[in-house]
């Protein structure tokens, strides 16, 4: 992404704002502070006027407060009827100031307030702000956190841009000219920001220090990169289609940022050459992936077996070329042979299935796969010890197997806690906690540890040497996930 503009975004709260000191200091949109719920910025208009007259694009935005729970009480209808009396107040306010940048739905909780929208309810209401700012001859987005936007929305069911504000070096914000590109900034909120591709329109980086370089009335300012304004088209990103992609060819220190990204979202990559072969994954997964290798520079392009009827349409040169190749070995003498069609085939199936897993279920499917796993290990070496003792009997197979059944038990007694806990932190007022899991995850982890501990004493029954160190280090670890349980 290539941000070349630089904005402000200025409310009441600066008191005073000089645009002609702004703009000399090179800013060249301002987004100002239009309302707060049904009532009117009291600095708007002023601001508004002085910005047109230094030549300054301007912006606006609504602070929305439809969503607190102590003024809709819960109810989507009461939110949506206080959604659509604030935007008839924004646009009569609107009229004749000179608006052509983004006017923004800004949404945030203030101290004290509490969320009283599901996700797909809040993206649904501001789709319909959206619409109506449209309809009024405005360009709309969605100016929000990136927690905010990942937790709060259904940010492919939002049908205007985002406006992201992450201080990703909070509380030392950087000004414009020492700002880190948004695909360098190396952390979970950074990659998740720019995995948005033209979904983002803009990146508040900065909220820290400043106001004085740009001629506000107090120390801090808001500070913001616009990736494109209303009605600009760039050029389109690629567009691809299969579950796996190609990218090349790469540096080492381009292969790491593609890997490591991978990683994050539970995606096989393989080298091959100068190249790197990512997937299969989810067609969010490709977004993302798709995003980084472009934002890098690099090659990206849709990689599928030679004859794959699911092919992406439009680029025949890439498989006649492929189909050359082999017609040019097949003439020389040489061909696969079926073992080796079938080695691959069960390859591609094997990768196929663990790439779909992960990107489906995520690190918490991976640790019940590792959770049920181990419990057949646990299983096949106790009768394997037992038979090689002479005590296994059918009676005591079957007690083992209903002893595993118990333990399925509990985590889904875990996981079911941990849903109840879940909702009741999302849908009762007045909670300032986020919750997703917990207890399952503990729990899981506690039984790898208690099962590989016994896969240790079923080895040593079968009389494999086991290091007494390993014995400790699996003991140790069960007891701090014990400590840490009781704990919480």
């Amino acid at each position: 992404m290539i941000a070349t503009q630089k904005a402000l975004d200025i409310s009441k709260h600066q008191s005073t704002f000089a645009p002609a000191a702004a703009q000399a200091a090179g800013i060249s949109t301002v987004i100002l502070r239009a309302a707060y719920g049904g009532a009117a910025d009291p600095c708007f208009g002023r601001f508004a006027a002085d910005c047109r007259a230094a030549g300054l694009r301007t912006g606006a935005y609504i602070f929305l407060t439809h969503h607190y729970y102590n003024k809709n009480g819960g109810s989507v209808e009461t939110a949506r009827s206080l959604l659509h009396r604030h935007i008839d107040a924004l646009l009569e306010s609107l009229k004749d100031k000179g608006v052509t940048s983004w006017v923004a739905l800004d949404q945030e909780l203030e101290a004290g307030q509490t969320m009283a929208l599901a996700p797909g309810e809040n993206t649904a209401l501001l789709n319909e702000a959206a619409a109506r700012l449209r309809a009024a001859g405005y360009a709309p987005c969605v100016y929000c956190s990136a927690s905010w936007a990942k937790g709060r929305l259904v940010t492919q069911e939002l049908d205007c841009p985002l406006w992201l504000a992450y201080y990703y070096a909070d509380p030392n914000d950087p000004d414009f000219d020492s700002c880190a590109a948004i695909e360098n900034v190396d952390t979970a909120w950074g990659k998740y920001t720019c995995s948005l591709g033209r979904k983002l329109c803009g990146w508040q980086f900065g909220r820290i220090g400043y106001g004085a370089v740009y001629g506000v009335g107090s120390v801090n300012v808001d500070r913001d990169w616009i990736y494109f304004q209303p009605g600009e088209r760039e050029e389109e990103p690629p567009v691809f289609v299969s579950g796996t992609l190609k990218i090349g060819p790469v540096s080492t220190g381009d292969r790491a940022s593609i890997r490591t990204l991978a990683e994050s979202l539970c995606i096989p990559a393989a080298d091959e050459g100068d190249y790197l072969i990512v997937g299969p994954m989810s067609a969010d997964g490709r977004a993302a992936v798709r995003n980084k290798a472009l934002a890098l520079g690099l090659g990206c392009e849709d990689c599928a077996a030679p004859d794959s009827p699911g092919r992406a349409a439009g680029r025949p040169g890439r498989k006649t070329e492929r189909r050359g190749r082999r017609a040019g070995r097949m003439k020389g003498g040489t061909s696969m042979n079926n073992s080796d069609n079938i080695f691959l085939a069960v390859k591609a199936a094997i990768v196929g299935v663990f790439g779909a897993f992960g990107a489906a279920f995520g690190w918490l499917g991976w640790l019940v796969l590792a959770w049920v796993a181990c419990m057949a290990v646990d299983w096949l070496s106790g009768s394997s010890a037992a038979m090689q003792a002479g005590r296994w009997s059918s009676a005591r197979a079957r007690s083992g197997i209903w002893h595993k059944a118990g333990m399925i038990v509990v985590v889904i007694v875990a996981a079911l806690a941990d849903a109840v806990l879940g909702t009741v932190a999302a849908k009762v007022p007045g909670l300032p906690v986020e919750y997703t899991v917990l207890l399952l995850p503990m729990v899981l982890v506690w039984y790898i540890l208690t099962e590989l501990g016994s896969i240790l004493e079923n080895a040593a029954a079968m009389g494999a040497p086991v290091p007494e160190f390993l014995i400790r280090i699996l003991a140790n670890a069960k007891d701090t996930v014990e400590d840490a349980a009781g704990e919480g």
